[in-house]
């Protein structure tokens, strides 16, 4: 699977002019700006076309409304479009992921009964545990994480479960995997 989650949508240029990835997650994986965006785009169009806007002030707005309208396009164009055996592996590869993220989560039970233990709850979250088959490895390097000797930590790994969910439009809510 030749992919990426990110796209020049996501990259910002640092002072030696090189690009590098500067959002946590993709701009296609926030639903609610895009949905603010297709809302904000339907409003400049509607003023326009209603003839609320003054003769001064059309060429602004109509910059207003293109530059708007570029934003949702770049943000279409960024969303990967894989095959459908790649979209199976990644189906295959986000259920591994899930076991091995829930099998790291103290269960809901321990938790309403005081049980998970603060510390360990951090070390677990943030200690690399989680070895990446080759399709894993693959995965993470789409959704820009970077494993240490061939593992991630438990919150690198929800990052890719969470992507890959959203790709999927499935539930990206990592909760959904505690065991009771």
């Amino acid at each position: 699977m030749e992919a990426t989650f990110f796209s020049e949508s996501d990259m910002a240029t640092d002072r030696n002019g090189a690009k590098h990835i500067s959002s946590e997650y993709p701009m296609w994986y926030n639903r609610q700006m895009l949905e603010e965006l297709k809302e904000d785009i339907t409003m400049a169009e509607f003023e326009l076309k209603s003839g609320r806007i003054k003769d001064d002030k059309l060429p602004q707005a109509r910059a207003r409304l293109k530059s708007l309208q570029n934003k949702m396009e770049e943000v279409e164009k960024s969303m990967p479009k894989l095959q459908d055996k790649d979209v199976d592996k990644l189906a295959k590869v986000r259920k591994e992921l899930g076991k091995e993220i829930a099998s790291r989560m103290y269960s809901r039970s321990d938790m309403k009964k005081g049980l998970a233990d603060a510390h360990e709850e951090v070390r677990r979250m943030e200690t690399p545990s989680i070895s990446l088959s080759p399709e894993m490895h693959e995965l993470a390097a789409a959704c820009n994480v970077k494993p240490t000797d061939g593992k991630v930590s438990r919150t690198q790994a929800e990052k890719i479960w969470k992507i890959t969910s959203r790709y999927l439009d499935e539930s990206s809510n990592t909760e959904s995997l505690r065991r009771d």
